[in-house]
């Protein structure tokens, strides 16, 4: 199929302290943010029969438990298609339990991509993680708008989250 959503499989490692594990202090000692994490990002995928791998760095800035704004810098190449690089910006809204250190976190919120070449793309993600102490594993997907600003078809990454760490 020519004209199909490319499927994005992916493992995202996170370094320091995951989205999902939202402290209940303000342990960062930023008057502004209530916490500051990173993460970095390897995918693999596919659109219109030409794969691709995508390597993302990623700063969230959480203002509160349950919002936080990412900006991820990402370069996408592979065989047959054209590298770039840019920004993925987004806003997350996030609600987490967590008993004993077990729990599970979901994510959803609107965002853009701003690509090197080509047009701004927004988007839209969302995911959702189970975690046990120290480790987090989930799952979620990204949907990039792209009919919306160009001729190219949408593009729905999924992508999978393995997560530990600190914290900023």
């Amino acid at each position: 199929m020519k004209t199909w959503s490319g499927i994005l499989c992916g493992l995202c490692i996170l370094l320091f302290k995951p989205t999902y594990a939202a402290s209940k202090s303000t342990s960062s000692g930023d008057r502004f943010f209530y916490k500051k994490t990173f993460d970095l990002g390897l995918s693999s995928g596919a659109i219109n029969d030409k794969s691709y791998t995508e390597i993302d760095l990623g700063l969230n800035l959480y203002f509160n438990p349950n919002f936080d704004f990412r900006n991820a810098i990402f370069s996408r190449f592979g065989s047959g298609v054209e590298s770039i690089v840019g920004l993925d910006s987004s806003a997350r809204g996030i609600y987490f339990a967590e008993v004993d250190g077990f729990g599970f976190t979901s994510f959803l919120g609107p965002g853009v991509r701003i690509p090197s070449k080509g047009n701004v793309t927004p988007f839209l993600e969302a995911g959702l993680v189970l975690k046990a102490p120290g480790i987090g594993f989930g799952i979620g997907a990204k949907s990039l708008a792209n009919s919306w600003v160009s001729s190219f078809p949408n593009d729905t990454q999924i992508f999978i989250i393995l997560a530990g760490g600190g914290e900023l």
